[in-house]
């Protein structure tokens, strides 16, 4: 069954990558530089800041297998990445 959940982005959304690490946590990417994140397997979202001013829209994300880094894509080469599931970027 699917359920809509709330996030308050009103901007798309493109990508979703899930941890390989830990299942519940749950990483999705769009335009302006909205980011999203879920440590509770989809149930909720907490936006992730990358920095005021950035509108670089987001492409690709996606996790190193067997590990807790991962990688976001961007508009004219933009690149994050995060050691730590997505917390800080």
């Amino acid at each position: 069954t699917w359920a809509s959940v709330a996030t308050a982005i009103t901007t798309n959304l493109k990508k979703l990558a899930a941890s390989p690490i830990d299942n519940r946590i749950l990483v999705a990417v769009g335009d302006q530089a909205r980011m999203i994140r879920s440590i509770n397997s989809g149930t909720s979202f907490t936006s992730i800041n990358l920095g005021a001013g950035n509108i670089r829209n987001l492409n690709q994300v996606g996790f190193i297998p067997a590990t807790n880094t991962v990688f976001a894509f961007g508009q004219n080469g933009y690149i994050i990445s995060s050691t730590n599931s997505g917390t800080n970027w």
